[in-house]
């Protein structure tokens, strides 16, 4: 169906393409089992009441633009898990996504401006696209991946309260921009992928990076790196919130500059936060150290945080940091074991397979079998208890997210 001018959809289902100058829709859902095409120019798309997205269908934006009609009254457009919106253009409503959001146009942006953004589904910027998260605050659950496009944030306020995974993978891109920064619970960057943080990178869980290009990771001065996660309850990572360090270990002369330093990383009350070495940065084989190290401006640990270094060094303002009381935490040298690497050999892969098999039905044997490992490999849910079935599905998206890095 095809429009140059207005069209009011009252209410209706649609299972065909539509194309409109301007569409206005009225009704709590819009029951879609086709294609909304919004393009350029003079085209939008506007609702007049809060509206589900539904039907299997897919919303798609060549530089269009969904907004209201100007009432006072707050419209926001839940997009349900069996729908899509895809393309560029400018989002100016409240939206709750629980399916999937695509910026796949290259070179083009996909921009949320002014409201409110939940996402407990997937947003994702492909080929080369652009997501922008410009003002008025993001939450949920959901997943973002800058999978070969840009995902950035621009707000200026700390307003960005994710509490779900961000992948930055296939030569992607995150921009951490403005006070509000960027929040996560995991943060993984791949070895083709790059990142930049201006003031804010906030996370509950890990922060792995396998790129060996330290321009490609960069953080401006005075920016934080705030960590809130991990109990400590065992000697599985997945206990502990990990943090990669990445650094060439030169020791207390050793430069953080051009060597994946960071500025300031404050780990958060009762926070417990593990160095860890898992990915080669392409800086192992210091002066000081086999392993890679952290160089910081500097470290705050409040009321209860620990600080474990794992068997490896961290340099803050030029003085290594040795375990012992830290401002209101406590820093230890502990050894922590990768969840889910059962047989040691320091990738997640299908080898581990039929070592978490004899963990979790025979553990008698599994210290005889792998000799250097220790069962808490096993324990991927950090309740301190190793391979139990509650682990099995947590060790399955341990080995799929590994194998889609």
């Amino acid at each position: 169906m095809a429009n140059t001018s207005n069209l009011t959809l009252d209410n209706v289902a649609c299972a065909a393409d539509i194309y409109a100058g301007r569409i206005l829709y009225k009704g709590p859902i819009l029951q879609n089992a086709g294609v909304i095409r919004v393009t350029a120019g003079a085209r939008f798309l506007q609702f007049s009441e809060s509206t589900t997205l539904t039907g299997g269908g897919e919303m798609r934006l060549a530089n269009g633009t969904v907004g209201t009609t100007g009432t006072p009254l707050p419209v926001t457009i839940t997009q349900e898990p069996d729908h899509r919106l895809f393309g560029s253009g400018t989002i100016g409503v409240s939206f709750i996504n629980n399916g999937l959001i695509e910026a796949d146009q290259s070179f083009q942006s996909l921009r949320f401006l002014g409201q409110p953004l939940v996402n407990n589904g997937v947003i994702r910027a492909t080929n080369g696209g652009v997501f922008e998260r410009a003002f008025g605050g993001a939450s949920g659950a959901g997943e973002w991946i800058a999978d070969g496009g840009t995902i950035k944030g621009t707000s200026s306020q700390p307003d960005v309260n994710l509490i779900g995974p961000t992948r930055v993978i296939h030569g992607g891109f995150l921009g951490a921009f403005g006070l509000g920064g960027w929040s996560a619970s995991d943060l993984t960057i791949d070895a083709t992928s790059s990142m930049h943080v201006t003031a804010r990178l906030a996370l509950s869980g890990n922060y792995l990076f396998e790129q060996a290009d330290e321009s490609k990771i960069t953080w401006n001065a005075g920016a934080n790196l705030i960590m809130s996660g991990g109990s400590g309850a065992s000697c599985s990572s997945a206990s502990w919130a990990t943090l990669e360090v990445g650094g060439s270990d030169d020791g207390v002369g050793g430069n953080g500059t051009g060597n994946f330093g960071m500025e300031n990383i404050i780990v958060t009350e009762n926070a417990a936060v593990a160095l860890s070495d898992f990915a080669d940065n392409g800086n192992r084989g210091g002066l000081s150290g086999t392993a890679e190290a952290l160089y910081a401006t500097s470290l705050t640990l409040e009321a209860g945080a620990i600080l474990n270094l794992n068997g490896l060094h961290i340099y803050v303002g030029g003085v290594e940091r040795d375990p012992g009381p830290f401002g209101d935490g406590l820093i230890v040298d502990e050894p922590i074991h990768r969840a889910g690497d059962m047989n040691c050999d320091g990738s997640l892969n299908g080898l581990d397979v039929a070592a978490f098999v004899v963990a979790a039905l025979t553990p008698g044997d599994y210290p005889t079998q792998f000799p250097n490992c220790n069962l808490c490999t096993g324990d991927l849910d950090g309740d301190g208890q190793s391979a139990t079935i509650e682990d099995i599905p947590l060790f399955v998206d341990a080995l799929l997210i590994a194998q889609a890095l």
